[in-house]
């Protein structure tokens, strides 16, 4: 079991702030994402964002630059790119892709 809010703030015409965090009591684990994304025109944005994830097993951050893509037939689709450090202290690349629809 576990809790999650999603969010996103205008803060200008071209300027966005938007966050998550997840939590799971069980494992004292949660997740937390933000993301500041700038509105290039035509519905493209790009931005940096941060990650911090841990639980009793193990704690990631990440620093990353995020493209996301024109909302098409409903769905949007975002790419992230860049550096991750693990519990060990290892520096290592990661990419994502995420697709979302709004209900």
């Amino acid at each position: 079991m576990g809790v999650h809010f999603d969010g996103e703030l205008r803060l200008t015409e071209h300027w966005r702030v938007g966050g998550r965090f997840d939590s799971y009591p069980q494992t004292k684990g949660y997740s937390l994402r933000g993301r500041l994304l700038h509105e290039l025109g035509d519905g493209f944005a790009v931005g940096p964002e941060m990650l911090l994830e841990a639980d009793e097993d193990h704690d990631t951050r990440q620093l990353g630059l995020v493209l996301q893509f024109p909302e098409r037939a409903g769905f949007r689709i975002t790419t992230s790119a860049g550096v991750q450090r693990g519990d060990d202290g290892d520096l290592g690349g990661y990419i994502g892709f995420e697709f979302s629809r709004d209900f």
